[in-house]
């Protein structure tokens, strides 16, 4: 697919504990095929899910406080919360090789409303930037200027060259279920996929011949989006999984 590098979040509890422990949360990742062609990606794995640190999830609703940079109002608490960040990445850099971190910020449905979150990570951002006590800088960047910043600080990875499954969470939630569980479901929505691909090479058929029978092409779009909808919600990995 081209990619040379790759972030993920799940691994096996007991060989997450491990990875940190041997700052090895970043390896290259080439797995051993029947081939015998070497089709390696760098891998991240994160430090904590793919969602904002705990206690700084600005999503509306989230409860988290704001923060209040403004010495004059009642509440101001940028220093204390910034403190709090910093010491997060300090933490996180005790797991990683290099100086550079790279953390997501976001989670299921979140950004709602974007110039909330970004308005107090901002002003977190601007405090700890401007104050050299903190002996770090955090900014806004990509995938790409992390894996590049890595590749230039000359450190040593592992290679791994076995898979990841089956993993678990803990001692009693392995993530193996979902291959076989709702398989009547599974079957469901596989089907009514093949009906929806027929569907749609039929009437293209129809709008090149303009053979379309009996009503408009609106109506036919609008019924065929219906249907749509409903394959594309059920393909959710929170739903044809059974996870949830």
């Amino acid at each position: 697919m081209g990619f040379d590098s790759f972030v993920i979040n799940r691994i096996d509890f007991q060989d997450l504990d491990l990875r940190r422990k041997q700052k090895n949360l970043e390896f290259h990742w080439n797995p051993i095929q029947a081939s015998g062609q070497k089709h390696g990606v760098f891998t991240h794995v994160t430090y904590y899910h793919y969602s904002a640190p705990s206690g700084f999830d600005y999503e509306v609703g989230k409860g988290t406080p704001p923060v209040k940079d403004d010495p004059l109002l009642d509440g101001y608490n940028v220093k204390d919360r910034a403190t709090q960040f910093s010491n997060y990445f300090k933490n996180m850099a005790l797991y990683y090789k290099t100086e550079n971190l790279m953390h997501p910020m976001g989670d299921d449905f979140h950004y709602v409303s974007a110039r909330h979150i970004y308005k107090n990570l901002d002003k977190l951002i601007n405090y700890i930037n401007s104050h050299p006590e903190f002996n770090m800088q955090i900014f806004y960047s990509t995938p790409s200027e992390y894996f590049k910043n890595l590749k230039e600080s000359g450190a040593q990875f592992t290679e791994k060259t076995d898979d990841f499954f089956p993993y678990a969470d803990k001692n009693t939630a392995f993530w193996t279920g979902y291959f076989t569980s709702r398989p009547t479901y599974k079957g469901m929505i596989k089907e009514a996929g093949r009906y929806l691909q027929s569907i749609r090479t039929m009437l293209s058929l129809f709008l090149v011949g303009n053979l379309l029978p009996g009503r408009s092409y609106n109506e036919y779009a609008s019924a065929l989006w219906k249907l749509e909808e409903a394959i594309a919600l059920s393909q959710h990995h929170d739903a044809i999984t059974g996870f949830a």
